[in-house]
Order: structure tokens, then sequence, then C-alpha cells
């Protein structure tokens, strides 16, 4: 049996770049693309959709992991 998996990186913000060239449909279009894959047959479980939302949450749990370990 196969087991398809998926990483759909969808990022609107960048630092290093001026606010005017921020992209509009990034994580729309990751959020288009993981629908896509539930359709096809992936399952849920096998998609990693990171947005910069899910970036920001995660860096900071380490950042307070490493808070709290220090």
């Amino acid at each position: 049996m196969v087991r398809n998996f998926a990483l759909v990186i969808g990022i609107n913000h960048y630092e290093h770049i001026p606010k005017n060239k921020h992209l509009k449909c990034a994580v729309r279009d990751a959020e288009a693309m993981r629908d896509f894959l539930l359709e096809v047959g992936f399952l849920k479980e096998n998609i990693l959709l990171c947005t910069e939302d899910l970036i920001e949450e995660q860096t900071g749990d380490l950042i307070q992991e490493k808070i709290v370990i220090s």
C-alpha cells in the first residue's frame, strides 16, 4: 500500500521584503492545495500545512520551552 505525504507551505509575509511587495495569495493557494490533496485521497494526518501563523506559533512554543529549560 502506498502512503503519500505532503508538506504544503504558504507564506505571504517575509521580514526582508518591503510590505508593498508581500504576497497576497500564498496562504490561500496552499490551503487550496491541501483541499485538493484531500480530494484525491491523501489522508489529513499525512498533510502538513505550514503558514506563517503555524510557524510563528511553533517558534513561540520553542522559545517558551527554551526559557523554561534555561
